[in-house]
């Protein structure tokens, strides 16, 4: 693997990861009481622009971040919680 997929590997787990936890914040915020809610959704939109820094960056050389597929072990976090 050379260095520049090494690196465009890493910015999409990066964009990966971000666009999990802005789903992880924005599940917790639909059961959050007002106050929490608020918090929680605005971390979600923290979330939701890096990973909109990281797929500018996949674009800028010449990748594109893909479709994001929720996996198994993301999608019972969000039910344990």
């Amino acid at each position: 693997m050379s260095d520049n997929s090494k690196i465009m590997a890493s910015v999409r787990d990066a964009w990966r990861t971000e666009i999990a936890s802005a789903r992880m914040y924005r599940e917790l915020a639909r059961r959050a009481g007002d106050t929490q809610r608020d918090i929680l959704i605005r971390l979600a939109e923290a979330e939701e622009k890096h990973a909109e820094t990281f797929a500018a960056r996949l674009q800028a050389m010449g990748a594109t971040p893909g479709e994001y597929r929720e996996s198994f072990i993301e999608r019972a976090r969000r039910w344990v919680m």
